[in-house]
């Protein structure tokens, strides 16, 4: 395995960009878990898994993302946002990626080395995805232990540009991918943040307990 660490300057942040050669899974056919989380704009998929982390300890995988930073936002805790050179940059470059998607042409990815990173120090982590990687993922052939979750929510169009949601963010959902993946939970995000945790609770111990 060959490690280059390469550091990408944006703006006064600089970060530090890992590019793994060769990489392979480190857990594979085990009992670690990742969690994917997957919904549309503005379905509260961050603060579900801020609750799965601050509530139960499960830690987040942050993604590499070339759109650009929004306010609020902190480079290396929602994304490390990244330079964008052209479609598909990243995909052609970067050889250990463990899930990629084209979304709003700004490419999102995370590599099999955060995988493993992540997976050494803890037996379940979180990570934020769409359809299309998703299906990423299961066309590549890893073998590994996955569990999906799907954050779902409906709200209207009011409400859902109040929370911060653009119009453009939600025209561009209609664009995701029709899928056919077949889901472990669904949370429906319609009611109190108690629901919601308490919804989160029991599919924390349901996968700890059952594994799935």
């Amino acid at each position: 395995m060959v490690l280059q660490n390469v550091n990408i300057t944006i703006g006064v942040k600089t970060i530090r960009f890992h590019q793994v050669f060769n990489q392979t899974f480190i857990y594979k056919n085990t009992m670690k878990k990742i969690i994917l989380l997957v919904g549309g704009s503005g379905t509260g998929k961050d603060l579900v898994a801020n609750i799965m982390h601050n509530e139960h300890t499960i830690r987040k995988i942050v993604s590499y993302t070339t759109r650009p930073i929004r306010d609020g936002e902190m480079n290396g805790r929602e994304h490390y946002f990244l330079p964008k050179i052209s479609n598909n940059h990243y995909k052609e470059t970067v050889e250990d990626i463990f899930a990629y998607t084209l979304y709003g042409e700004n490419e999102y990815f995370t590599t099999v080395s955060q995988i493993n990173e992540m997976l050494t120090l803890n037996d379940e982590v979180i990570y934020i995805i769409d359809e299309a990687g998703v299906e990423h993922i299961k066309e590549s052939g890893n073998s590994l232990n996955l569990d999906v979750v799907l954050i779902n929510i409906t709200r209207d169009v009011a409400r859902r540009l109040r929370s911060g949601v653009s119009n453009e963010r939600m025209e561009r959902d209609s664009s995701r991918i029709k899928s056919k993946i077949v889901y472990d939970y669904v949370i429906n995000n319609n009611g109190t943040i108690d629901a919601l945790k308490k919804r989160i609770g029991d599919i924390v111990k349901s996968i700890r307990k059952n594994g799935r």
